[in-house]
């Protein structure tokens, strides 16, 4: 087992990147926090826990949180960059203001069940625009709102096909407003996948999207993803 200490690199402004071995299962408290120029990180799937304070003030716009993780503690991400995140069904606990005052957080994506939340830990005067998105597979316990914030289910549909003239065509459909994220590859296994749209369903709860680019193609595969 390998951890990183308590306050290991907190407060290192200057630091850009980490990479984090697969040896480590714990990141203790106050880790990383307020490590301004620490944009991204990803965690391995080694890591079962992510401490109180653990990546609090830092500059994170992004974050992986495998599928190993079971808790994210208090104040873990407080007042983080963060524009979305997605929490692995393998979380079942969410600490007292885990996402608190983070002003950019718009939306956080729930593969599971709900998990059981401390105080205001998505609330707050900044995070008012933020929405909580959940699977038709884990819809027992979601109530909306969920931990003051408004939920939504995240079911977007592809529709039929069209090929016109090469081009492609397609209307999504799903509960109104949801954010969809929209990407294409021509190999269904080894990708790359390129972002082709990122858009919302309207008031109806569809979206049509347009592929010309299919035309100088001779396979296309498509997939729904979070923006």
């Amino acid at each position: 087992m390998t951890i990183i200490q308590d306050s290991s690199f907190s407060h290192c402004i200057g630091l850009k990147s980490v990479i984090i071995p697969n040896t480590v299962t714990h990141i203790e408290y106050s880790a990383f926090d307020q490590c301004l120029s620490l944009t991204s990180i990803a965690i391995p799937n080694s890591v079962i826990s992510i401490g109180d304070w653990a990546f609090a003030g830092s500059g994170l716009t992004s974050v992986t949180i495998p599928n190993s993780v079971t808790s994210i503690r208090d104040m873990t991400f407080y007042a983080t960059s963060l524009t979305k995140v997605t929490i692995p069904n393998s979380v079942t606990n969410l600490g007292n203001f885990a996402f608190s005052t983070c002003h950019n957080l718009r939306s956080i994506y729930f593969q599971g069940s709900p998990p059981q939340l401390g105080t205001e830990t998505f609330t707050d005067d900044l995070n008012l625009n933020l929405t909580l998105y959940y699977l038709p597979n884990a819809t027992n316990g979601w109530t909306n709102p969920f931990g003051g914030r408004p939920t939504k289910l995240w079911s977007p549909t592809f529709g039929t096909l069209n090929n016109v003239a090469g081009v492609i065509s397609c209307t999504i459909t799903g509960a109104p407003t949801i954010p969809v994220g929209l990407e294409v590859s021509s190999n269904l296994t080894t990708g790359p996948w390129i972002r082709l749209y990122t858009s919302s369903l309207d008031g109806a709860g569809t979206y049509t999207f347009t592929d010309t680019d299919a035309t100088n193609k001779p396979v296309r595969f498509y997939r729904m993803v979070g923006p």
